[in-house]
């Protein structure tokens, strides 16, 4: 702890799976779990040591979709601790502005029949919260 910080990273559910609400509320209930169940987990005995969790002086940030959610937290109020910092990065919010050169540059757009494939293929129900890096760009052009 030589900063004195601590991480806490949530996972949540992936479009095209599942829609955007269900990914919000997953970031709801992680916010839900921070309030009811960290501080116990910091302070027991499955403790490396204990640790004293500060919640007033928060630093949110995400990369892409983590980006998102971590903006999303602080605009919806998904958390009534203050945050301090919020750092998004690539945070897909100007979506416009892509899909205006997707129309100049009809030769980088991708096909909607690639994201309809891929639901067709797609186990109803399963739930995707994680993927390899970069590996679902061609999903996210597609929508």
């Amino acid at each position: 702890m030589k900063h004195g910080a601590v991480l806490v990273t949530p996972d949540y559910r992936l479009r095209p799976e599942h829609e955007m609400r269900e990914a919000v509320n997953d970031i709801r209930d992680f916010w839900k779990w921070i309030d009811e169940s960290l501080h116990d987990i910091l302070a027991g005995p499955q403790s490396l040591r204990p640790v004293d969790l500060d919640t007033t002086n928060l630093a949110i940030t995400g990369e892409s979709g983590g980006g998102y959610f971590a903006i999303q937290t602080a605009l919806l109020g998904l958390t009534a601790h203050p945050i301090r910092a919020l750092i998004p990065a690539y945070a897909p919010l100007y979506l416009d502005a892509h899909n205006r050169r997707m129309e100049s540059n009809p030769e980088w757009a991708v096909p909607i029949g690639v994201l309809e494939e891929y639901l067709a293929k797609h186990e109803l129900g399963r739930i995707m919260a994680r993927a390899p890096y970069g590996s679902r760009m061609h999903l996210f052009q597609s929508m």
